[in-house]
């Protein structure tokens, strides 16, 4: 072989090689080595030396440190969830698709911050974090919500005659032929939610009154369209000669107001509201998620009130009396 020749063969041979390695074609040769830890391989796979731990982070939406609240998961499509605290951990293989309902637990006490419902995967990474921050959204902000108790709320009506607040002290007189609009407002406290703002439910508004001194009531936003009925509580208490009306009302959040009418119709023949039984009381339920165990899987819902009848709301219901004059 001449020295020309040869110098054309190693050039030649340079030349395939470049190609090859930038088309690829040495990747199937190597494939033994494996690819770097962390990485996905050729075939998709995820190279750890161990099942990723990771770690639940859930932050306050309103920018406080992270809310130490129970969390439910579990593999899509499982029949049961594990119980995980705020800043604890939990061991998932790379790549597994896992549900996790933020701020709800096992034994579904919903005494806890609100969250959001959401299918996460697992990336291939030692020791990643599942943020609440990053999957509860609401606007341009993200994590869970502290629950405001029934005690945090500040709730008024007004005399639709005089203006004045309605209270033991200053009661609304009413007379047959009467249809008044109550405004009525519901205040949520400060970085705080009554009702999980997450869920596709509503909180629920229950109107209780005597069916012998009126002919209806009603609830109505501020430009008089009805509320949405919605389904009476099983756990509102009720009783003889009175009937409840529910209707489907926004979730309180932080400071926000709740401002609606009361549509009291004492119109009907002989409607004559006069004294204590003619008192109204209106009772604020607040929904959040539940697991519903009655069918197989169990599957996450959302309510004030889980499959068995049990309020699941942050301390029952809140209320307001509408005191009449006799």
């Amino acid at each position: 072989m001449t020295k020309a020749y040869g110098l054309v063969v190693v050039l030649l041979i340079a030349i395939f090689a470049v190609v090859a390695y930038s088309s690829g074609m040495f990747e199937g040769m190597f494939a033994a080595v494996g690819p770097h830890e962390g990485t996905p391989s050729y075939e998709g796979e995820c190279d750890l030396p161990s099942a990723p731990t990771v770690t639940v982070d859930t932050a306050d939406l309103y920018g406080g440190a992270a809310v130490t609240t129970k969390n439910a998961i579990r593999d899509v499509g499982a029949a049961t969830f594990t119980e995980v605290a705020g800043a604890a951990t939990f061991t998932a293989d790379a790549g597994d698709k896992i549900e996790i309902v933020f701020g709800m637990g096992t034994d579904n006490d919903m005494d806890e911050p609100t969250g959001c419902k959401v299918e996460w995967t697992v990336p291939c990474k030692a020791n990643p974090t599942v943020y609440a921050s990053e999957l509860c959204k609401d606007g341009a902000n993200g994590g869970v919500i502290d629950d405001g108790v029934d005690t945090n709320l500040v709730v008024r009506a007004w005399d639709p005659e005089d203006g004045t607040v309605i209270s033991d002290s200053a009661k609304i007189d009413m007379d047959n032929g009467d249809v008044f609009n109550i405004k009525t407002e519901w205040q949520g406290a400060f970085e705080t939610d009554y009702g999980n703002r997450f869920t596709n439910c509503d909180n629920i508004l229950v109107i209780h009154y005597n069916t012998s001194q009126y002919t209806r009531w009603k609830a109505t936003d501020l430009n008089g369209v009805d509320y949405p009925a919605g389904a009476v509580p099983s756990t509102h208490t009720t009783a003889a000669g009175y009937t409840d009306k529910a209707f489907k009302v926004p979730v309180l959040k932080s400071n926000s107001l709740l401002a609606f009418y009361l549509v009291a119709d004492a119109s009907g023949s002989g409607k004559e509201p006069d004294g204590d039984e003619s008192n109204v009381t209106v009772s604020l339920y607040d929904n959040t998620w539940f697991t519903n165990n009655d069918v197989s899987p169990a599957q996450v819902q959302c309510g004030v009130e889980d499959e068995d009848g049990t309020d699941i709301g942050s301390n029952g219901a809140d209320s307001l009396t509408i005191q009449v004059a006799p």
